[in-house]
Protein backbone atom coordinates (compact mmCIF):
# COMPACT_ATOMS: atom_id res chain seq x y z
CA UNK A 1 0.00 0.00 0.00
CA UNK A 2 3.10 2.58 0.87
CA UNK A 3 4.62 1.92 -2.35
CA UNK A 4 1.23 3.18 -4.20
CA UNK A 5 2.17 6.48 -2.98
CA UNK A 6 5.62 6.93 -3.25
CA UNK A 7 5.76 7.45 -6.76
CA UNK A 8 3.06 10.45 -7.44
CA UNK A 9 4.81 12.01 -3.96
CA UNK A 10 8.10 12.09 -5.47
CA UNK A 11 6.55 13.59 -8.34
CA UNK A 12 5.21 16.55 -6.54
CA UNK A 13 8.24 17.07 -4.55
CA UNK A 14 10.15 17.21 -7.72
CA UNK A 15 7.51 19.77 -9.71
CA UNK A 16 7.43 21.89 -6.67
CA UNK A 17 11.26 21.93 -6.28
CA UNK A 18 11.41 23.03 -9.78
CA UNK A 19 8.89 25.61 -9.38
CA UNK A 20 10.28 27.13 -6.45
CA UNK A 21 13.88 27.36 -8.63
CA UNK A 22 12.08 29.13 -11.08
CA UNK A 23 10.46 31.71 -8.85
CA UNK A 24 13.77 32.11 -7.09
CA UNK A 25 15.55 32.20 -10.39
CA UNK A 26 13.22 35.24 -11.71
CA UNK A 27 13.58 37.01 -8.77
CA UNK A 28 17.27 36.80 -8.31
CA UNK A 29 16.86 38.39 -11.91
CA UNK A 30 14.41 40.86 -11.86
CA UNK A 31 15.88 42.50 -8.55
CA UNK A 32 19.69 42.12 -8.85
CA UNK A 33 20.91 44.50 -11.46
CA UNK A 34 23.39 43.35 -13.60
CA UNK A 35 22.89 39.64 -13.43
CA UNK A 36 24.65 38.59 -16.52
CA UNK A 37 21.67 36.91 -18.48
CA UNK A 38 20.40 37.50 -21.60
CA UNK A 39 17.97 40.39 -22.11
CA UNK A 40 15.64 37.79 -23.25
CA UNK A 41 15.41 36.70 -19.79
CA UNK A 42 14.86 40.11 -18.43
CA UNK A 43 11.93 40.65 -20.40
CA UNK A 44 10.93 37.10 -19.50
CA UNK A 45 11.62 37.90 -15.20
CA UNK A 46 10.03 41.71 -15.60
CA UNK A 47 7.28 39.97 -17.43
CA UNK A 48 6.49 37.07 -14.33
CA UNK A 49 7.38 39.70 -10.94
CA UNK A 50 5.52 42.65 -11.91
CA UNK A 51 1.75 41.48 -12.09
CA UNK A 52 2.12 39.23 -9.08
CA UNK A 53 5.00 40.32 -6.83
CA UNK A 54 5.73 43.78 -7.40
CA UNK A 55 5.52 45.76 -4.18
CA UNK A 56 4.11 48.86 -4.51
CA UNK A 57 4.42 49.36 -0.56
CA UNK A 58 4.51 53.03 0.57
CA UNK A 59 5.44 51.64 4.22
CA UNK A 60 9.08 52.71 4.47
CA UNK A 61 9.65 55.55 1.24
CA UNK A 62 7.34 55.81 -1.59
CA UNK A 63 7.74 53.88 -5.16
CA UNK A 64 7.99 56.52 -7.20
CA UNK A 65 7.16 56.08 -11.06
CA UNK A 66 9.81 56.74 -13.34
CA UNK A 67 7.71 58.10 -15.84
CA UNK A 68 4.20 58.89 -16.48
CA UNK A 69 2.57 58.07 -20.25
CA UNK A 70 -0.16 60.77 -20.81
CA UNK A 71 -2.23 58.91 -24.47
CA UNK A 72 -2.82 61.14 -26.36
CA UNK A 73 -5.09 60.76 -30.49
CA UNK A 74 -6.53 62.08 -33.01
CA UNK A 75 -9.01 61.49 -35.90
CA UNK A 76 -9.31 62.18 -38.93
CA UNK A 77 -13.13 61.62 -40.03
CA UNK A 78 -14.42 60.90 -43.43
CA UNK A 79 -13.85 63.77 -46.00
CA UNK A 80 -12.02 66.08 -43.04
CA UNK A 81 -8.74 67.16 -42.21
CA UNK A 82 -6.95 65.54 -39.16
CA UNK A 83 -8.33 66.88 -35.85
CA UNK A 84 -5.95 68.39 -32.96
CA UNK A 85 -4.09 66.31 -30.45
CA UNK A 86 -6.14 65.24 -27.81
CA UNK A 87 -5.51 63.87 -24.33
CA UNK A 88 -7.60 61.12 -23.24
CA UNK A 89 -7.72 62.23 -19.87
CA UNK A 90 -8.74 65.33 -20.85
CA UNK A 91 -12.11 64.47 -23.02
CA UNK A 92 -13.02 61.82 -20.44
CA UNK A 93 -14.12 62.63 -17.51
CA UNK A 94 -15.33 59.37 -16.50
CA UNK A 95 -13.49 57.43 -13.94
CA UNK A 96 -13.22 54.34 -15.28
CA UNK A 97 -11.01 55.69 -17.83
CA UNK A 98 -8.08 55.95 -15.52
CA UNK A 99 -8.44 52.21 -15.06
CA UNK A 100 -9.10 51.13 -18.92
CA UNK A 101 -5.83 53.43 -19.66
CA UNK A 102 -3.60 51.66 -17.10
CA UNK A 103 -4.81 48.08 -18.41
CA UNK A 104 -3.59 49.68 -22.08
CA UNK A 105 -1.02 51.60 -21.78
CA UNK A 106 0.88 49.92 -19.81
CA UNK A 107 1.04 46.29 -22.27
CA UNK A 108 1.59 48.64 -24.86
CA UNK A 109 4.41 51.12 -23.08
CA UNK A 110 6.03 46.86 -22.36
CA UNK A 111 5.12 45.78 -25.82
CA UNK A 112 7.27 49.24 -27.11
CA UNK A 113 9.99 48.20 -25.56
CA UNK A 114 10.16 44.14 -26.10
CA UNK A 115 13.33 43.08 -27.59
CA UNK A 116 11.61 40.98 -30.27
CA UNK A 117 8.21 42.77 -30.40
CA UNK A 118 9.18 46.27 -29.92
CA UNK A 119 10.19 49.14 -31.24
CA UNK A 120 13.30 49.58 -33.33
CA UNK A 121 15.23 51.91 -35.64
CA UNK A 122 16.25 52.17 -38.81
CA UNK A 123 18.48 55.42 -39.89
CA UNK A 124 17.20 57.00 -36.30
CA UNK A 125 13.39 56.57 -38.32
CA UNK A 126 11.23 54.44 -35.43
CA UNK A 127 9.86 51.00 -36.87
CA UNK A 128 6.31 50.37 -35.54
CA UNK A 129 5.66 47.30 -37.91
CA UNK A 130 6.37 44.90 -34.99
CA UNK A 131 4.72 46.63 -32.42
CA UNK A 132 1.62 47.00 -34.65
CA UNK A 133 1.19 43.06 -34.64
CA UNK A 134 0.84 43.22 -30.88
CA UNK A 135 -2.40 43.05 -29.14
CA UNK A 136 -1.77 45.60 -26.95
CA UNK A 137 -1.51 48.02 -29.89
CA UNK A 138 -4.85 46.71 -31.40
CA UNK A 139 -6.80 46.67 -28.61
CA UNK A 140 -5.77 49.96 -28.31
CA UNK A 141 -6.69 50.81 -31.27
CA UNK A 142 -9.88 48.72 -31.30
CA UNK A 143 -10.84 51.28 -28.02
CA UNK A 144 -10.52 54.19 -30.03
CA UNK A 145 -12.14 53.08 -32.86
CA UNK A 146 -15.20 52.64 -30.51
CA UNK A 147 -15.16 55.78 -28.68
CA UNK A 148 -14.91 57.63 -31.72
CA UNK A 149 -18.03 55.64 -32.90
CA UNK A 150 -19.89 55.99 -29.94
CA UNK A 151 -19.80 60.17 -30.43
CA UNK A 152 -20.34 60.01 -33.93
CA UNK A 153 -22.26 57.20 -34.90
CA UNK A 154 -20.10 56.32 -38.01
CA UNK A 155 -16.32 55.21 -37.64
CA UNK A 156 -13.22 57.32 -38.35
CA UNK A 157 -11.33 57.67 -41.85
CA UNK A 158 -7.81 57.44 -39.72
CA UNK A 159 -6.89 57.15 -36.47
CA UNK A 160 -3.54 58.05 -35.07
CA UNK A 161 -2.04 57.37 -31.40
CA UNK A 162 0.70 59.49 -29.28
CA UNK A 163 2.10 58.34 -26.29
CA UNK A 164 4.18 61.35 -24.19
CA UNK A 165 6.40 59.77 -21.48
CA UNK A 166 7.25 62.05 -19.04
CA UNK A 167 9.65 61.06 -16.77
CA UNK A 168 9.77 61.68 -12.86
CA UNK A 169 12.20 64.55 -11.60
CA UNK A 170 14.89 63.86 -9.85
CA UNK A 171 15.85 65.13 -6.18
CA UNK A 172 16.98 68.06 -7.41
CA UNK A 173 13.75 68.72 -8.97
CA UNK A 174 15.41 69.05 -12.57
CA UNK A 175 13.93 65.80 -15.46
CA UNK A 176 15.98 63.27 -15.37
CA UNK A 177 16.02 62.76 -18.69
CA UNK A 178 13.73 64.82 -21.47
CA UNK A 179 10.50 64.22 -21.85
CA UNK A 180 9.99 61.41 -24.94
CA UNK A 181 6.67 61.53 -27.37
CA UNK A 182 6.07 58.84 -29.35
CA UNK A 183 3.82 59.09 -32.42
CA UNK A 184 2.56 55.84 -34.24
CA UNK A 185 1.88 56.00 -37.69
CA UNK A 186 -2.04 56.94 -38.75
CA UNK A 187 -3.90 53.62 -38.94
CA UNK A 188 -6.49 53.63 -41.92
CA UNK A 189 -9.66 52.47 -40.76
CA UNK A 190 -11.55 50.40 -43.54
CA UNK A 191 -15.16 50.80 -44.40
CA UNK A 192 -17.38 47.49 -43.51
CA UNK A 193 -18.80 45.70 -46.74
Amino acid sequence: MASQFKRPTRIVIWAGTAGLLVHFAMTLIYTVPGVPVPAKAHSVAYRYMVPMFHQGWKLFAPDVPDYQIDVLFRYRPKQAGWQDWQNIQDVQGDARMHYALAKMSGPLSTALNDEEMGLYYVDSIPQFDRVETTGAYKAMVYYFIKEFQSRNQTPPDSLQLLFYYRFTPGLNGSPMQPDIPIEFPPVDIPDKP
